[in-house]
């Protein structure tokens, strides 16, 4: 067989799940210079044959640089960068492709048919076996912290001879004229390079004159992980699948912490090396000189810490980090119990806790100041802020009322939706189109409609008929709709109807509003329900048309890019970096009312008309929440929390499998079920994950595990002790499922003495680990695992293909103990409607069912006669038809609507009644803090109460009882302390600059207090007489909902 052929080993997996691993991977094409010829043969019946066509084009198969390797290539390593793991674990290091194997050591070759040998090596050094010679390190010359020192290839093959060299470097594949080097002291060099022997020499060996490679066949492997290689596109990233690139090459190192270097932390230096060349270019007999070095070349290294022998295994992968689990949010001293804080620290503290920063801004005027500052990720539930679609994004700035600060988050977010849409080429393209669709769409149905003029002469009729209209009759019955105040003449906003003076063929934004809604909004969201479509399998999967491909277009670039949030920069994510802290899992919720913002300015793209709103932008908002409701399953993946995982832990497998599943007890249904993950990316050593909404797009809770990937495991030895070593024999990926289907049962134990050659089962070899170097002999595992095999399958066992060595070491040596599963919460509301881009402004759908009303108070009918007469309401200005909004700037208005019920104004209306009930006095006592069952913020200033009732009977006023409680008092204007009669009562008022406190609840608790007269009516009583009364209290409260 050829060295270029591919040969790869039968496969075997290391572990339950997807992927393969093969013993080498050789390439089909060894480096060198190629020429690909073609020749093309044109023949015709009846006709002659005409000359071949030949083309040749030269090609060259460029191979790994032999003195650099590209950090592109390195996937993982293994133990973290300076981090201490236990004494067994073994080093690995995983490079993408099969770089091992690329190039060909030219110096020693196999048996014929047998694996090639790999030019790559890692070796683990004490600090003290490195040496930097001072002939080379000079003042321009530094080693790195690994003890590598980068020289020329000239000025090391000039002195050579000092370091145990036949041969010098060649440097005509080299793509640069040095490498690092590092200085290996001859004794530690000949433990990586003497021939290893796992029995007693029988009889004399033939003495050893060069490096012996054979071992490093069995350090060395491939795996191929299923995946497609290249970026995973959002339907592959929404099933949270593995590694962009589909194989891996891992290379472990064979060296363990020796037992004999004491009961310190001991700092390892991991040396990824080249042997190419090695053994003709080293001079095996120079290496056992007093005093001797031998140059290698490094490609790649770093360090870490041997924790001693016997310490405890917790120091590692999951265990850490389970405990460290927290908001995203700046991490804060805990406040001490009888410690006084100041107002504007305390406010301070709530913001960091709510995930603010404080950020430098420049406003209009172009004066620098500061501002609050927070990306879509909050740390928890907080105050929410409803906003409207914006035409600038300046409007979005928003006030804290406590502090006086601006808070430019959502105007930051329309900004910058606005940029990456803008960028976008074929995105803002799209939506211009899809802008002058829509708008023709609407003029085409205007024209159509009855009374629409069709020519000038009627247009000019129509224009002097309205006059000749105007002028007939009292002119001021035509100005009756006219302001009554001259300052209202500039008001920008369009009357919601058109006026009857108003030209029919001229197009106003309320006309064009009305088309849309009318002729362009049935045609746009029948255009939704095609493809909402389910695919039929008869078509083979291929995509549903619809009538708008540029809604199509426009919808999917937002939804897989801004609503996944891809394409939100870090930046803007974290606009704190110290949030960020190390070895910690940091959970969020996504901010809908950010994304929204950011969505809102990406919309807004293609917009050439100006003005105060943008019904064209609207339309698209409506078909665009229609698509996420009615969405097929699976297709539609918004992000509704995440975590972000920043550990070393990430840095060595950055492939970590994370799923996400709902809980059984959520409101979004599936309890159980898995949820995908919308979107996931790496940096470093830090994973982010967003994790997507439930089945409805409902806002759901769930919870996300952790464990290792099939094809990234550690490596350790089993336990060493001063005198045995133990090894566990795994026999069940071995086990032919043709035979014997049965487990293996009890895994085979194979343990060695330190003291000689005792070993047990006794017909093992006698040695697999030396205790003062700490070199593990990797064929003696591989030969163990084949003879526990034998010995207990029998016929069950199937052995791996030839020369796949590599693959039972690592086997026996993978650590399945810390493949742990990591559970961890990301609480959500329970209460929560289904995803849409501004759910206030959008109208009551089946989709979404009723609006829920703002909560009233009505009294009992029956019962005591001693319950309130009047009804209560309370709703805010801006959604009248909603609960109060959960929004804590701006101020808002609060209307509470009080009132008697039907039967006490008609009760108060009858002749023939005795007593006369009238009011004397109405306390409501709304709760102010910062929790759920909260009404108002605590550090925003006082809302003001004012009457609405025309007939003035009332007189308000507020005060704070305690700092939790705001009484709003209502008193009659009648003089004497007379009451308000319940006959034709009113006493409704107005909240004027109300801040909600911005935190969900539904339990929102609203304490009354009426005090009520009764007294003997003129008809019921004497003129000589003294009117009876009877004075009586009612007390009680209701429930309002924030939303």
């Amino acid at each position: 067989m050829a060295d270029g052929d591919q040969k790869p080993a039968a496969p075997a997996s290391l572990a339950q799940g997807t992927g393969k691993v093969y013993a080498y991977e050789a390439p089909a094409l060894a480096p060198g210079a190629y020429n690909i010829e073609v020749t093309q043969k044109v023949s015709a019946d009846g006709q002659p044959a005409g000359e071949d066509l030949t083309t040749t084009q030269p090609f060259h198969v460029q191979a790994t640089d032999p003195y650099v390797l590209p950090p592109s290539l390195v996937h993982s390593i293994y133990p973290p960068r300076m981090r201490s793991v236990t004494a067994t674990t073994l080093p690995h290091i995983m490079l993408a492709g099969a770089v091992p194997w690329e190039r060909r050591l030219t110096d020693i070759t196999g048996a014929e048919g047998t694996a090639p040998y790999p030019w790559l090596a890692l070796l683990v050094f004490a600090p003290d076996e490195l040496v930097v010679p001072p002939t080379l390190a000079d003042s321009t010359t530094k080693p790195s912290v690994t003890k590598a020192l980068t020289i020329t290839l000239d000025a090391m093959n000039k002195d050579k001879a000092n370091f145990s060299l036949h041969d010098a470097f060649p440097s005509d594949q080299a793509s640069t004229d040095s490498a690092a080097f590092i200085f290996v002291k001859g004794k530690t060099f000949r433990y990586y390079f003497e021939r290893q022997q796992g029995q007693p020499a029988q009889g004399s060996l033939p003495e050893q004159t060069t490096a012996d490679l054979d071992r490093y066949k069995y350090l060395t492997y491939m795996t191929d992980t299923g995946q497609v290689s290249g970026a995973a596109p959002l339907s592959n990233a929404a099933t949270g699948a593995g590694p962009p690139t589909d194989k891996y090459a891992t290379i472990m190192g064979h060296r363990s912490r020796p037992y004999s270097m004491g009961k310190e932390p001991q700092t390892a230096i991991a040396h990824l090396v080249s042997l190419e060349g090695l053994v003709s270019r080293v001079d095996w007999k120079a290496t056992a000189a007093d005093g001797a070095l031998v140059a290698l070349v490094s490609l790649y290294s770093w360090t870490y810490t041997w924790e001693p022998n016997g310490s405890d295994a917790s120091i590692q992968l999951f265990e850490g980090l389970k405990e460290h689990v927290r908001p995203l949010s700046i991490r804060l001293p805990a406040k001490a119990d009888n410690e006084k804080v100041s107002d504007a620290r305390e406010w301070m503290r709530g913001r960091l806790d709510e995930g603010y920063t404080i950020v430098r801004h420049r406003d209009l005027a172009g004066e620098t100041t500061m501002a609050l500052y927070r990306g879509p990720l909050c740390p928890k539930q907080t105050r929410r802020i409803q906003i409207k679609p914006s035409m600038y994004g300046t409007d979005l700035q928003i006030i804290d009322m406590a502090a006086k600060i601006l808070d430019v988050s959502y105007s930051i977010a329309w900004d910058l939706g606005r940029s990456l849409a803008g960028r976008d080429i074929k995105f803002s393209t799209a939506i211009a189109a899809l802008r002058r669709q829509l708008v023709l769409k609407a003029t085409t149905g205007a024209r159509a409609s009855d009374g629409v003029t069709s020519s000038i002469d009627d247009l000019v009729n129509s224009v002097l008929g309205t006059l000749n209209d105007l002028f007939s009759g009292p002119l001021d019955q035509h100005l009756q709709g006219m302001p009554a105040k001259g300052t209202k003449r500039w008001q920008g906003a369009a009357p919601s109807i058109v006026p009857t003076a108003a030209a029919p063929g001229v197009m106003t934004q309320a006309k064009l509003r009305r088309n849309l809604a009318g002729c362009t909004r049935p045609w746009l969201l029948n255009a939704v329900t095609q493809l909402c479509q389910p695919k039929k399998p008869e078509s083979g999967g291929a995509a549903v048309l619809c009538d708008a491909p540029l809604f199509a277009e426009v919808a999917t670039w937002v939804l897989d890019n801004l609503m996944s949030l891809r394409l939100v920069p870090a930046l803007n994510l974290f606009a704190d970096p110290t949030v960020l802290g190390d070895e910690e899992i940091l959970t969020f919720l996504v901010d809908d009312t950010w994304v929204d913002a950011m969505v809102d300015g990406a919309l807004s793209v293609g917009n050439a008309v100006g003005g105060i709103e943008d019904p064209v932008r609207d339309e698209i908002r409506v078909a665009m929440n229609a698509y996420i409701l009615n969405a097929p399953s699976g297709v539609v993946a918004i992000p509704s929390g995440g975590f972000i995982v920043r550990s070393s832990l990430v840095e060595s497998f950055p492939d970590i499998e994370i799923t996400a599943t709902l809980d059984k007890d959520s409101s979004g249904g599936g309890g159980g079920q898995p949820i995908p993950i919308v979107y996931r990316a790496r940096h470093d050593d830090m994973i982010i994950c967003f994790c997507a909404r439930g089945p409805t797009q409902a806002l759901s809770n769930f919870s996300v595990s952790m464990k290792l990937p099939a094809h990234q495991q550690r490596f350790v030895l089993q336990p060493v002790t001063a005198e045995s070593l133990t090894l566990t024999i795994r026999l069940d990926p071995l086990i032919d499922p043709a035979v014997s289907t049965k487990p293996p049962g009890d895994p085979e134990a194979v343990t060695w003495s330190k003291a000689g050659p005792a070993v047990s089962p006794p017909d093992m070899p006698v040695k697999v680990w030396d205790w003062d170097t700490g070199i593990m002999i990797p064929h003696v595992v591989a030969d163990v695992t084949v003879k526990v095999a034998e010995k207990k399958l029998l016929m069950a066992f199937k052995p791996l293909g030839p020369d796949s060595g590599a693959l039972y070491v690592a086997m026996q040596l993978a650590d399945r103990q810390h493949s742990l599963v990591v559970p961890f919460k990301v609480d959500a509301i329970t209460t929560a409607h289904a995803r849409q881009l501004f759910p206030l402004l959008e109208e009551v759908t089946e989709a979404t069912g009723p609006t829920s009303a703002a909560q009233s108070y009505d009294p009992p009918a029956t019962g005591s006669a001693r319950h309130s007469s009047l009804t209560k309401k309370a709703f805010s200005v801006l959604f009248p038809d909603k609960n109060i909004p959960v929004q804590s700037a701006p101020p808002q208005t609060i209307v509470f609507v009080v009132k008697p019920t039907q039967t006490a104004a008609i009760a108060a209306t009858q002749p023939t009644t005795d007593m006369v009930t009238s009011v004397t006095a109405i306390d409501f006592i709304l709760p102010i803090g910062r929790g759920a069952h909260d009404l108002l913020d605590a550090d925003a200033p006082d809302p003001i109460p004012r009457p609405t009732d025309k007939r003035l009977q009332w007189i308000a006023a507020a005060y704070r009882r305690f700092e939790s409680e705001l009484v709003v008092q209502l008193r009659p204007r009648v003089p004497g302390g007379r009451g308000v009669p319940l006959a034709g009562l009113d006493a409704s008022f107005v909240l004027t600059r109300a801040t909600v406190n911005g935190i969900l609840g539904d339990q929102v608790k609203i304490e009354f207090h009426e005090t009520y007269v009764e007294e003997e009516s003129k008809a019921a009583r004497k003129s000589t007489e003294k009117a009876v009364s009877n004075t009586y209290t009612v007390s009680g409260s209701w429930s309002l909902s924030k939303e």
